[in-house]
Protein backbone atom coordinates (compact mmCIF):
# COMPACT_ATOMS: atom_id res chain seq x y z
CA UNK A 1 0.00 0.00 0.00
CA UNK A 2 1.38 3.38 -0.92
CA UNK A 3 2.48 5.89 2.06
CA UNK A 4 0.23 8.87 1.20
CA UNK A 5 1.67 12.55 2.06
CA UNK A 6 0.84 12.83 5.72
CA UNK A 7 0.62 16.90 6.90
CA UNK A 8 2.43 17.63 10.45
CA UNK A 9 2.32 20.50 12.27
CA UNK A 10 3.87 21.59 15.84
CA UNK A 11 6.37 20.13 17.66
CA UNK A 12 8.17 18.08 15.08
CA UNK A 13 9.18 15.39 17.54
CA UNK A 14 5.30 14.49 18.93
CA UNK A 15 4.51 15.09 14.80
CA UNK A 16 7.06 12.19 13.79
CA UNK A 17 5.42 9.86 16.46
CA UNK A 18 1.85 10.56 15.19
CA UNK A 19 2.54 10.54 11.78
CA UNK A 20 3.58 6.31 12.62
CA UNK A 21 0.71 6.21 14.79
CA UNK A 22 -1.75 7.64 11.94
CA UNK A 23 -0.14 5.55 9.03
CA UNK A 24 -0.90 2.65 11.13
CA UNK A 25 -4.24 3.10 11.95
CA UNK A 26 -4.49 4.44 7.77
CA UNK A 27 -2.73 0.93 6.61
CA UNK A 28 -4.03 -1.97 9.27
CA UNK A 29 -6.90 -0.79 10.68
CA UNK A 30 -9.11 -2.66 13.37
CA UNK A 31 -8.89 -5.59 14.80
CA UNK A 32 -5.63 -7.54 13.14
CA UNK A 33 -2.19 -6.22 14.55
CA UNK A 34 0.38 -5.97 12.43
CA UNK A 35 2.89 -8.62 12.26
CA UNK A 36 4.84 -9.43 15.33
CA UNK A 37 2.33 -7.41 17.29
CA UNK A 38 0.87 -9.27 20.11
CA UNK A 39 -2.57 -9.69 19.33
CA UNK A 40 -3.86 -10.39 22.98
CA UNK A 41 -7.61 -10.17 23.04
CA UNK A 42 -8.20 -7.25 20.64
CA UNK A 43 -10.93 -7.61 18.42
CA UNK A 44 -11.81 -10.73 19.63
CA UNK A 45 -15.57 -9.71 20.10
CA UNK A 46 -16.36 -7.28 16.94
CA UNK A 47 -17.06 -3.79 18.15
CA UNK A 48 -16.73 -1.04 15.27
CA UNK A 49 -14.32 1.61 14.71
CA UNK A 50 -11.23 0.59 17.12
CA UNK A 51 -7.82 1.87 17.16
CA UNK A 52 -4.88 0.49 15.45
CA UNK A 53 -3.64 -1.61 18.96
CA UNK A 54 0.03 -0.63 17.70
CA UNK A 55 -1.19 2.68 17.07
CA UNK A 56 -2.21 3.03 20.50
CA UNK A 57 0.80 1.50 21.81
CA UNK A 58 3.03 4.06 20.15
CA UNK A 59 0.78 7.18 21.17
CA UNK A 60 1.38 6.34 24.88
CA UNK A 61 5.06 7.16 23.88
CA UNK A 62 3.85 10.83 24.33
CA UNK A 63 2.20 10.65 27.87
CA UNK A 64 3.09 11.40 30.50
CA UNK A 65 2.70 9.67 34.32
CA UNK A 66 1.06 6.47 35.35
CA UNK A 67 -2.35 7.20 35.16
CA UNK A 68 -4.28 7.00 31.86
CA UNK A 69 -8.31 7.73 30.97
CA UNK A 70 -10.28 7.20 27.97
CA UNK A 71 -13.51 8.58 27.78
CA UNK A 72 -14.63 6.41 24.75
CA UNK A 73 -13.50 3.10 25.42
CA UNK A 74 -14.94 1.03 23.25
CA UNK A 75 -13.79 -2.49 22.23
CA UNK A 76 -11.01 -1.61 25.08
CA UNK A 77 -7.80 -1.12 23.07
CA UNK A 78 -6.30 1.88 24.80
CA UNK A 79 -6.82 0.10 28.28
CA UNK A 80 -5.01 -3.08 26.85
CA UNK A 81 -1.80 -1.11 25.50
CA UNK A 82 -2.06 0.98 28.50
CA UNK A 83 -1.97 -1.89 31.00
CA UNK A 84 0.84 -3.50 28.84
CA UNK A 85 3.25 0.12 29.73
CA UNK A 86 2.01 -0.71 33.39
CA UNK A 87 -0.59 2.07 33.73
CA UNK A 88 -3.93 2.82 36.05
CA UNK A 89 -6.46 2.70 33.26
CA UNK A 90 -9.61 3.96 33.50
CA UNK A 91 -12.51 3.95 30.80
CA UNK A 92 -16.03 4.96 30.17
CA UNK A 93 -18.33 4.61 27.12
CA UNK A 94 -21.95 5.78 26.79
CA UNK A 95 -22.60 2.06 25.18
CA UNK A 96 -23.70 -0.95 27.57
CA UNK A 97 -21.76 -2.70 24.51
CA UNK A 98 -18.77 -1.28 24.92
CA UNK A 99 -18.58 -1.02 28.78
CA UNK A 100 -19.00 -5.06 28.41
CA UNK A 101 -16.70 -5.75 26.04
CA UNK A 102 -13.76 -3.35 26.83
CA UNK A 103 -14.58 -5.36 31.00
CA UNK A 104 -13.61 -8.63 29.37
CA UNK A 105 -10.89 -7.95 27.22
CA UNK A 106 -8.90 -6.68 30.20
CA UNK A 107 -10.88 -9.45 32.49
CA UNK A 108 -7.82 -11.18 34.18
CA UNK A 109 -9.27 -14.03 35.78
CA UNK A 110 -7.91 -15.82 39.31
CA UNK A 111 -6.94 -19.12 38.38
CA UNK A 112 -10.18 -20.62 40.19
CA UNK A 113 -12.20 -18.64 37.61
CA UNK A 114 -10.32 -19.95 35.36
CA UNK A 115 -11.50 -23.49 35.77
CA UNK A 116 -14.89 -22.82 36.94
CA UNK A 117 -15.38 -21.55 33.38
CA UNK A 118 -13.61 -24.35 31.51
CA UNK A 119 -16.16 -26.30 33.70
CA UNK A 120 -18.64 -24.32 33.04
CA UNK A 121 -18.05 -24.49 29.02
CA UNK A 122 -17.71 -28.38 29.27
CA UNK A 123 -20.67 -29.00 30.72
CA UNK A 124 -22.95 -27.10 28.69
CA UNK A 125 -20.97 -28.84 25.43
CA UNK A 126 -22.13 -32.22 27.69
CA UNK A 127 -25.27 -31.09 27.72
CA UNK A 128 -26.38 -30.02 24.19
CA UNK A 129 -24.19 -33.28 23.22
CA UNK A 130 -26.69 -35.81 25.31
CA UNK A 131 -29.96 -33.21 23.76
CA UNK A 132 -28.66 -33.81 20.18
CA UNK A 133 -28.47 -37.35 20.87
CA UNK A 134 -31.64 -37.40 22.18
CA UNK A 135 -33.66 -35.74 18.97
CA UNK A 136 -31.62 -38.42 16.87
CA UNK A 137 -31.86 -41.98 18.88
CA UNK A 138 -35.91 -40.39 19.61
CA UNK A 139 -35.96 -39.83 15.57
CA UNK A 140 -38.09 -36.52 16.23
CA UNK A 141 -38.11 -34.59 13.22
CA UNK A 142 -35.97 -31.89 13.21
CA UNK A 143 -37.55 -28.71 11.60
CA UNK A 144 -34.88 -27.56 8.42
CA UNK A 145 -35.97 -24.25 8.52
CA UNK A 146 -34.62 -23.70 12.06
CA UNK A 147 -31.95 -26.24 12.39
CA UNK A 148 -30.56 -26.40 9.14
CA UNK A 149 -29.58 -29.16 7.12
CA UNK A 150 -28.46 -32.17 8.68
CA UNK A 151 -24.94 -33.96 7.51
CA UNK A 152 -25.01 -36.33 10.45
CA UNK A 153 -23.60 -34.03 12.67
CA UNK A 154 -25.72 -34.72 15.89
CA UNK A 155 -24.85 -31.30 17.22
CA UNK A 156 -26.57 -29.98 13.98
CA UNK A 157 -29.68 -30.35 15.59
CA UNK A 158 -29.03 -27.91 18.31
CA UNK A 159 -30.34 -24.14 17.79
CA UNK A 160 -29.18 -20.81 18.77
CA UNK A 161 -31.80 -20.52 21.18
CA UNK A 162 -31.05 -23.98 22.56
CA UNK A 163 -27.35 -22.62 23.06
CA UNK A 164 -28.70 -19.49 25.07
CA UNK A 165 -30.93 -21.85 26.97
CA UNK A 166 -27.97 -23.84 27.95
CA UNK A 167 -25.48 -20.83 28.95
CA UNK A 168 -28.64 -19.18 31.16
CA UNK A 169 -29.27 -22.41 33.23
CA UNK A 170 -25.36 -23.36 33.86
CA UNK A 171 -24.27 -19.51 33.93
CA UNK A 172 -26.45 -19.67 37.10
CA UNK A 173 -24.94 -22.28 39.04
CA UNK A 174 -22.04 -20.70 38.60
CA UNK A 175 -20.16 -19.12 41.98
CA UNK A 176 -18.65 -16.49 40.70
CA UNK A 177 -20.69 -13.99 39.11
CA UNK A 178 -17.91 -12.90 36.49
CA UNK A 179 -17.82 -16.25 35.26
CA UNK A 180 -21.86 -16.19 34.68
CA UNK A 181 -21.06 -13.28 32.50
CA UNK A 182 -18.25 -14.74 30.93
CA UNK A 183 -20.48 -17.42 29.35
CA UNK A 184 -22.60 -14.52 27.61
CA UNK A 185 -20.12 -12.45 26.59
CA UNK A 186 -17.98 -15.20 24.71
CA UNK A 187 -21.97 -16.09 23.10
CA UNK A 188 -22.21 -12.83 22.07
CA UNK A 189 -18.50 -13.07 20.51
CA UNK A 190 -20.03 -15.58 18.73
CA UNK A 191 -22.97 -14.33 17.26
CA UNK A 192 -21.38 -11.13 16.92
CA UNK A 193 -18.72 -12.27 14.70
CA UNK A 194 -20.84 -14.66 12.44
CA UNK A 195 -22.96 -11.92 11.68
CA UNK A 196 -20.35 -9.89 10.43
CA UNK A 197 -19.00 -12.42 8.42
CA UNK A 198 -22.32 -13.11 6.92
CA UNK A 199 -22.54 -9.77 6.21
CA UNK A 200 -18.60 -9.93 4.33
CA UNK A 201 -17.62 -7.53 7.06
CA UNK A 202 -14.93 -10.02 8.94
CA UNK A 203 -11.26 -9.72 8.78
CA UNK A 204 -10.04 -8.52 5.54
CA UNK A 205 -13.84 -7.15 4.68
CA UNK A 206 -14.32 -10.01 2.23
CA UNK A 207 -17.32 -11.99 2.21
CA UNK A 208 -16.27 -15.26 3.51
CA UNK A 209 -18.38 -18.76 2.38
CA UNK A 210 -18.82 -21.74 3.50
CA UNK A 211 -17.45 -22.91 6.89
CA UNK A 212 -15.13 -20.39 9.30
CA UNK A 213 -12.67 -21.52 11.35
CA UNK A 214 -14.88 -22.22 14.48
CA UNK A 215 -17.45 -24.51 12.49
CA UNK A 216 -19.87 -22.25 11.40
CA UNK A 217 -22.15 -22.42 8.48
CA UNK A 218 -22.39 -18.79 6.88
CA UNK A 219 -24.41 -19.81 4.58
CA UNK A 220 -28.72 -20.39 4.55
CA UNK A 221 -31.67 -18.61 5.22
CA UNK A 222 -31.18 -15.69 7.85
CA UNK A 223 -33.64 -17.38 10.29
CA UNK A 224 -31.93 -16.45 12.68
CA UNK A 225 -28.65 -13.63 13.42
CA UNK A 226 -26.51 -16.29 11.97
CA UNK A 227 -26.67 -20.05 11.28
CA UNK A 228 -24.28 -22.00 12.53
CA UNK A 229 -23.81 -26.30 11.22
CA UNK A 230 -22.39 -27.05 14.47
CA UNK A 231 -23.18 -24.18 17.04
CA UNK A 232 -21.81 -26.34 20.30
CA UNK A 233 -18.35 -26.97 18.66
CA UNK A 234 -18.25 -23.22 17.38
CA UNK A 235 -19.25 -22.31 21.54
CA UNK A 236 -16.21 -24.73 22.30
CA UNK A 237 -13.96 -23.37 20.69
CA UNK A 238 -14.92 -19.90 21.26
CA UNK A 239 -14.40 -20.14 24.67
CA UNK A 240 -10.88 -21.79 24.13
CA UNK A 241 -9.97 -19.16 22.19
CA UNK A 242 -10.87 -16.39 24.80
CA UNK A 243 -8.56 -18.27 27.95
CA UNK A 244 -5.33 -18.43 25.63
CA UNK A 245 -6.07 -14.94 24.72
CA UNK A 246 -6.15 -13.72 28.60
CA UNK A 247 -3.60 -15.96 29.56
CA UNK A 248 -1.71 -13.92 27.04
CA UNK A 249 -2.80 -10.34 28.28
CA UNK A 250 -2.37 -11.79 31.85
CA UNK A 251 1.39 -12.66 30.82
CA UNK A 252 2.47 -9.51 29.30
CA UNK A 253 0.46 -7.32 31.59
CA UNK A 254 2.15 -8.95 34.76
CA UNK A 255 0.59 -8.83 38.47
CA UNK A 256 2.13 -5.45 39.68
CA UNK A 257 -0.50 -3.65 37.26
CA UNK A 258 -4.35 -2.88 38.92
CA UNK A 259 -7.29 -3.76 37.43
CA UNK A 260 -8.83 -1.28 35.21
CA UNK A 261 -11.76 0.76 35.81
CA UNK A 262 -14.31 0.79 33.14
CA UNK A 263 -18.00 2.27 33.83
CA UNK A 264 -20.71 3.71 31.49
CA UNK A 265 -20.34 7.42 31.55
CA UNK A 266 -21.36 9.73 29.07
CA UNK A 267 -18.15 12.18 28.33
CA UNK A 268 -20.09 15.29 27.06
CA UNK A 269 -21.42 15.55 30.71
CA UNK A 270 -19.96 16.02 34.21
CA UNK A 271 -17.54 13.07 33.95
CA UNK A 272 -16.10 13.99 37.81
CA UNK A 273 -19.18 11.86 38.36
CA UNK A 274 -17.82 8.98 37.38
CA UNK A 275 -15.37 9.14 39.46
CA UNK A 276 -16.39 10.64 42.63
CA UNK A 277 -15.21 7.82 45.17
CA UNK A 278 -11.24 7.89 43.34
CA UNK A 279 -11.49 11.92 43.66
CA UNK A 280 -12.36 11.33 47.56
CA UNK A 281 -8.96 8.97 47.36
CA UNK A 282 -6.99 12.24 45.84
CA UNK A 283 -5.55 15.36 47.46
CA UNK A 284 -6.77 17.18 44.63
CA UNK A 285 -9.46 16.74 42.62
CA UNK A 286 -6.86 16.43 39.17
CA UNK A 287 -6.07 12.53 38.94
CA UNK A 288 -5.29 11.95 35.38
CA UNK A 289 -1.81 12.45 33.89
CA UNK A 290 -2.74 10.98 30.52
CA UNK A 291 -5.68 10.89 27.66
CA UNK A 292 -5.92 8.41 24.92
CA UNK A 293 -9.14 8.20 22.73
CA UNK A 294 -10.78 8.18 19.63
CA UNK A 295 -13.83 9.89 19.87
CA UNK A 296 -16.99 9.00 17.40
CA UNK A 297 -16.40 10.17 14.10
CA UNK A 298 -19.29 12.71 13.02
CA UNK A 299 -22.21 10.90 11.13
CA UNK A 300 -20.80 8.04 10.93
CA UNK A 301 -21.81 5.28 13.27
CA UNK A 302 -24.74 4.60 15.63
CA UNK A 303 -23.18 3.25 18.52
CA UNK A 304 -26.35 2.55 20.51
CA UNK A 305 -28.31 1.45 18.00
CA UNK A 306 -25.43 -0.92 17.38
CA UNK A 307 -25.32 -1.90 21.19
CA UNK A 308 -29.85 -2.74 20.86
CA UNK A 309 -29.13 -5.09 17.88
CA UNK A 310 -25.90 -6.94 19.24
CA UNK A 311 -28.51 -7.17 22.73
CA UNK A 312 -31.39 -8.46 20.62
CA UNK A 313 -29.07 -10.73 18.45
CA UNK A 314 -28.04 -12.66 21.75
CA UNK A 315 -31.48 -12.83 22.64
CA UNK A 316 -32.77 -15.08 26.14
CA UNK A 317 -34.93 -14.46 28.70
CA UNK A 318 -36.27 -10.64 29.55
CA UNK A 319 -34.61 -10.87 33.03
CA UNK A 320 -31.49 -9.20 34.34
CA UNK A 321 -28.30 -11.75 35.56
CA UNK A 322 -28.64 -13.37 39.01
CA UNK A 323 -25.60 -12.48 41.37
CA UNK A 324 -25.36 -16.21 43.25
CA UNK A 325 -23.53 -14.42 46.10
CA UNK A 326 -26.43 -12.08 46.65
CA UNK A 327 -29.15 -13.82 45.33
CA UNK A 328 -30.55 -10.31 44.04
CA UNK A 329 -30.88 -9.08 39.96
CA UNK A 330 -27.40 -7.13 40.50
CA UNK A 331 -25.40 -6.31 37.14
CA UNK A 332 -22.86 -3.77 38.50
CA UNK A 333 -19.35 -4.81 38.71
CA UNK A 334 -17.15 -4.21 41.68
CA UNK A 335 -15.17 -1.63 39.49
CA UNK A 336 -18.60 0.17 38.19
CA UNK A 337 -20.10 3.13 40.08
CA UNK A 338 -24.03 3.92 40.14
CA UNK A 339 -24.08 6.62 37.72
CA UNK A 340 -27.23 4.78 35.22
CA UNK A 341 -25.19 2.11 34.30
CA UNK A 342 -26.84 -1.09 32.88
CA UNK A 343 -25.15 -4.14 32.42
CA UNK A 344 -25.11 -5.36 29.09
CA UNK A 345 -26.44 -8.87 29.17
CA UNK A 346 -28.48 -8.18 32.59
CA UNK A 347 -30.46 -5.95 30.70
CA UNK A 348 -33.96 -7.15 29.96
CA UNK A 349 -35.06 -6.80 26.23
CA UNK A 350 -38.42 -4.94 25.61
CA UNK A 351 -41.30 -6.75 25.77
CA UNK A 352 -42.84 -7.19 22.19
CA UNK A 353 -45.84 -4.53 22.06
CA UNK A 354 -49.25 -5.26 20.66
CA UNK A 355 -50.14 -4.48 17.33
CA UNK A 356 -51.34 -1.43 17.90
CA UNK A 357 -49.85 -0.68 21.18
CA UNK A 358 -46.70 1.81 21.91
CA UNK A 359 -43.53 2.02 20.46
CA UNK A 360 -41.38 -0.79 22.28
CA UNK A 361 -39.15 1.42 24.45
CA UNK A 362 -35.40 0.52 25.60
CA UNK A 363 -34.04 1.61 28.71
CA UNK A 364 -33.23 5.43 28.46
CA UNK A 365 -29.29 4.98 28.60
CA UNK A 366 -29.47 2.14 25.68
CA UNK A 367 -31.41 5.33 23.50
CA UNK A 368 -29.90 8.73 23.95
CA UNK A 369 -26.99 10.70 25.04
CA UNK A 370 -24.54 9.48 21.73
CA UNK A 371 -22.29 12.39 20.16
CA UNK A 372 -21.94 12.78 16.74
CA UNK A 373 -24.53 9.78 15.75
CA UNK A 374 -26.18 9.56 11.63
CA UNK A 375 -29.37 9.31 13.24
CA UNK A 376 -29.12 13.10 14.89
CA UNK A 377 -28.33 14.23 11.48
CA UNK A 378 -30.91 12.44 10.26
CA UNK A 379 -33.30 13.82 12.86
CA UNK A 380 -31.74 17.36 12.26
CA UNK A 381 -31.91 17.53 8.84
CA UNK A 382 -29.84 20.52 8.76
CA UNK A 383 -25.77 20.36 8.38
CA UNK A 384 -25.57 23.35 10.06
CA UNK A 385 -27.60 22.62 12.87
CA UNK A 386 -25.55 19.18 13.59
CA UNK A 387 -22.38 21.11 13.19
CA UNK A 388 -23.42 22.98 15.92
CA UNK A 389 -24.32 20.04 18.20
CA UNK A 390 -21.09 18.48 17.27
CA UNK A 391 -19.24 21.61 17.86
CA UNK A 392 -21.24 21.50 21.43
CA UNK A 393 -20.36 17.50 22.27
CA UNK A 394 -16.92 18.24 21.17
CA UNK A 395 -16.28 21.52 23.49
CA UNK A 396 -18.24 19.55 26.46
CA UNK A 397 -15.98 16.10 26.75
CA UNK A 398 -12.66 18.47 26.22
CA UNK A 399 -14.18 20.26 29.28
CA UNK A 400 -14.39 17.67 31.36
CA UNK A 401 -11.18 15.99 30.03
CA UNK A 402 -9.79 19.07 31.46
CA UNK A 403 -11.29 18.81 34.62
CA UNK A 404 -9.67 15.62 35.17
CA UNK A 405 -6.07 16.13 33.69
CA UNK A 406 -3.22 17.47 36.01
CA UNK A 407 -0.87 20.71 34.60
CA UNK A 408 1.47 19.17 32.24
CA UNK A 409 -0.88 16.39 31.47
CA UNK A 410 -1.47 15.28 27.98
CA UNK A 411 -4.29 14.19 25.47
CA UNK A 412 -4.02 12.26 22.26
CA UNK A 413 -6.81 11.84 20.00
CA UNK A 414 -7.37 9.97 16.74
CA UNK A 415 -10.45 11.69 15.28
CA UNK A 416 -11.69 11.20 11.62
CA UNK A 417 -13.93 13.91 9.11
CA UNK A 418 -17.33 12.36 8.32
CA UNK A 419 -18.13 10.53 5.39
CA UNK A 420 -18.77 13.42 3.45
CA UNK A 421 -16.29 15.43 4.42
CA UNK A 422 -18.28 18.55 5.75
CA UNK A 423 -16.96 18.67 8.86
CA UNK A 424 -13.48 18.99 9.53
CA UNK A 425 -12.73 17.74 13.09
CA UNK A 426 -9.06 18.68 13.30
CA UNK A 427 -10.54 22.21 13.21
CA UNK A 428 -13.42 21.82 15.57
CA UNK A 429 -10.69 20.23 17.78
CA UNK A 430 -8.34 22.91 17.74
CA UNK A 431 -11.38 25.16 18.51
CA UNK A 432 -13.03 23.41 21.21
CA UNK A 433 -9.36 22.76 22.91
CA UNK A 434 -8.65 26.94 22.89
CA UNK A 435 -12.19 27.29 24.72
CA UNK A 436 -11.63 25.45 27.32
CA UNK A 437 -7.77 26.10 27.77
CA UNK A 438 -5.96 22.76 26.51
CA UNK A 439 -3.02 23.73 24.18
CA UNK A 440 -2.53 21.78 20.70
CA UNK A 441 0.90 20.95 20.70
CA UNK A 442 1.45 18.33 17.54
CA UNK A 443 -0.62 17.48 15.05
CA UNK A 444 -0.93 14.98 11.82
CA UNK A 445 -3.05 14.77 8.85
CA UNK A 446 -3.82 12.17 6.23
CA UNK A 447 -6.44 12.89 4.03
CA UNK A 448 -8.73 10.67 1.66
CA UNK A 449 -11.59 11.46 -0.70
CA UNK A 450 -14.75 12.75 0.97
CA UNK A 451 -17.14 10.06 -0.16
CA UNK A 452 -19.63 7.52 0.82
CA UNK A 453 -18.38 4.46 -0.06
CA UNK A 454 -17.35 2.68 2.82
CA UNK A 455 -13.93 1.39 0.88
CA UNK A 456 -12.87 4.96 0.19
CA UNK A 457 -10.41 6.02 3.27
CA UNK A 458 -11.81 9.19 5.01
CA UNK A 459 -9.18 12.14 6.08
CA UNK A 460 -7.93 11.22 9.99
CA UNK A 461 -6.28 13.50 12.16
CA UNK A 462 -3.36 12.35 15.60
CA UNK A 463 -3.65 15.50 17.55
CA UNK A 464 -1.62 16.08 20.67
CA UNK A 465 -3.28 18.64 23.44
CA UNK A 466 -1.83 19.73 26.48
CA UNK A 467 -2.65 21.37 29.46
CA UNK A 468 -0.90 24.07 30.46
CA UNK A 469 -2.98 26.33 32.46
CA UNK A 470 -4.94 26.17 35.63
CA UNK A 471 -8.49 26.43 35.21
CA UNK A 472 -10.64 27.62 32.07
CA UNK A 473 -10.34 30.73 29.98
CA UNK A 474 -12.05 33.87 30.97
CA UNK A 475 -15.88 33.94 30.20
CA UNK A 476 -15.63 36.89 27.99
CA UNK A 477 -12.80 35.22 26.26
CA UNK A 478 -14.73 31.90 25.35
CA UNK A 479 -17.76 33.90 24.46
CA UNK A 480 -15.89 35.91 21.72
CA UNK A 481 -14.26 32.99 20.33
CA UNK A 482 -16.97 30.71 20.75
CA UNK A 483 -19.25 33.65 18.51
CA UNK A 484 -16.25 33.80 15.66
CA UNK A 485 -16.18 29.62 15.67
CA UNK A 486 -20.25 29.97 15.23
CA UNK A 487 -20.16 32.88 12.69
CA UNK A 488 -17.25 30.54 10.54
CA UNK A 489 -19.50 27.63 10.59
CA UNK A 490 -22.29 29.65 9.43
CA UNK A 491 -20.35 30.86 6.39
CA UNK A 492 -18.66 27.66 5.66
CA UNK A 493 -22.80 26.01 5.20
CA UNK A 494 -23.61 28.97 3.21
CA UNK A 495 -20.74 28.23 0.69
CA UNK A 496 -21.35 24.86 0.90
CA UNK A 497 -25.51 25.70 0.34
CA UNK A 498 -24.64 27.59 -2.58
CA UNK A 499 -22.26 25.24 -4.41
CA UNK A 500 -24.86 22.64 -3.77
CA UNK A 501 -27.43 24.50 -5.57
CA UNK A 502 -25.11 25.49 -8.52
CA UNK A 503 -24.60 21.22 -8.80
CA UNK A 504 -28.54 20.95 -8.74
CA UNK A 505 -28.57 23.44 -11.62
CA UNK A 506 -26.06 22.12 -13.75
CA UNK A 507 -27.61 18.62 -13.34
CA UNK A 508 -31.57 20.19 -14.00
CA UNK A 509 -30.06 21.94 -17.30
CA UNK A 510 -28.23 18.44 -18.41
CA UNK A 511 -31.19 16.34 -18.42
CA UNK A 512 -33.16 19.17 -20.42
Amino acid sequence: MERPEIVLRGDIRAAKVLEEALWLQWKHGYPRTPMGFPQLTHGYHAYPAQLQPKAAHILLDLLPGRVLYDPFVGGGTSIIEAMRKGYQAYGTDISPLAVFVSQFHTWRPSLREVEELKKAVDDIVMELRVAAENIFRNKQPIDAERHGQSSGNHFSAIRLEDLRDAVNARGLRCESFEVQRALWFILSALVHRGQLRRQGRGGNNKARKGRDAYGADLQGPATEAVEFHDLVTAYRNMAREYLKRLQSFSEMVGDGVPDPYIARGDATEDILKVFEEERRRSKNGLFVDAVLTSPPYPAVYDYLSVAREARSRLGGESEPLVNPETGAADFRRRLVTSVGTSDFAGTPLPKLARRGGARVQWPEEWRNGEMGSKRELRRDKSPLAYAETWAHDHEAWLRGVKNILRIGGRCAVIIGDSDAGWIDTLESTEDAASLVGLTVKASASIFGSPSRQRKSPRTEHAILLENTMEGFPPENVVATRRAAQTAKRKAREEAASIRRSKFSLRTWFRER
